[in-house]
């Protein structure tokens, strides 16, 4: 059981990386992008993106890095 909650953990973990990391490629695509056609929708959908994935992200990654290092 632990297994399989350490793997649903880094699982999670890895999707919110990605919803990160495409935020993030959104954000300097409409930053550094020359076509300003619905740059505040785009501006806040990459917004909401980093700023909900990254605590999804570090809890589930702290939280399976945490019960690693409980089980040897």
């Amino acid at each position: 059981m632990k297994t399989i909650r350490r793997l649903y953990f880094y699982a999670i973990a890895f999707i919110s990386m990605e919803v990160v990391l495409w935020g993030i490629i959104s954000l300097l695509r409409s930053m550094l992008g020359k076509i300003i056609v619905d740059s505040a929708s785009a501006l806040a959908q990459a917004l909401s993106l980093i700023l909900v994935g990254a605590p999804i992200f570090l809890f589930h990654w702290l939280w399976a890095q945490r019960a690693s290092a409980k089980d040897d």
